[in-house]
């Protein structure tokens, strides 16, 4: 059964964005058209962003990581917000994401932190991980996601203590 209602009324405003803006934690929807595996199809598709373009060796291009909010509750998506906060996605739209990026120490390799976010999905979010070629994603639209009060915001315009 699809997840994506339970998450639709804590979307607040959305914005046209570019793929070259898309960062980790954002919530985005976007258009993706399948063609590898059975007939070709255009789909549509509500997400977290894990990590917006990466290129392994052996790929032959960059592919966008991302939690399908449509299989992934809002329970997986708070419980990532409660370990790593919250953060303004793009501060002129004043839109919110996950602050994926404190998940992140210096001299850890993508990988680490992709398979992080992939353990914390595992339970209730099992299967909600996926990758799309970054170069088929169209129309990509920003989500400002609400997130309970309780949820730590990080003000990107403070200095950080640690």
């Amino acid at each position: 059964m699809s997840k994506i209602s339970t998450h639709r009324s804590f979307f607040g405003n959305r914005y046209p964005i570019s793929i070259n803006d898309l960062q980790p934690g954002m919530f985005v929807e976007f258009s993706y058209k399948k063609t590898s595996v059975g007939t070709p199809e255009t789909k549509k598709y509500t997400v977290m962003i894990v990590d917006p373009s990466y290129k392994r060796v052996r790929d032959k291009e960059p592919f966008t990581h991302a939690v399908n909010l449509d299989i992934a509750s809002r329970n997986v998506i708070l419980d990532i917000a409660r370990r790593t906060g919250s953060t303004l996605a793009n501060s002129q739209m004043l839109a919110r994401r996950i602050y994926a990026d404190k998940l992140l120490t210096e001299g850890q390799p993508r990988e680490f932190y992709q398979s992080s976010i992939a353990d914390m999905i595992k339970t209730q979010g099992k299967g909600s991980y996926r990758t799309f070629k970054t170069g088929k994603i169209q129309g990509l639209v920003l989500i400002d996601y609400i997130f309970p009060d309780n949820i730590e915001y990080l003000d990107p315009e403070e200095p950080n203590e640690n």
